[in-house]
């Protein structure tokens, strides 16, 4: 896709805050890249997922993954 392209990253954490998200076209490539800042709970186990959306619909797959937090 573009660069221009309106995309969203959808994001969710149980047991922890989003801190910030970035969506980025890596250049001269068909590659995208999701940074997630996560804040977790002490002791905590963080379930994350991403997927992204545009054109009115999900475009990716999701993306699961749990951290604990030390």
């Amino acid at each position: 896709m573009p660069e221009d392209t309106q995309l969203e990253a959808v994001v969710s954490a149980t047991n922890g805050t989003i801190v910030t998200k970035t969506l980025s076209k890596i250049s001269d490539s068909d590659v995208w890249r999701l940074v997630i800042d996560v804040a977790g709970n002490s002791e905590a186990t963080v379930e994350l997922g991403a997927h992204l959306r545009g054109h009115g619909r999900k475009l990716s797959e999701t993306w699961l993954y749990q951290w604990i937090v030390a």
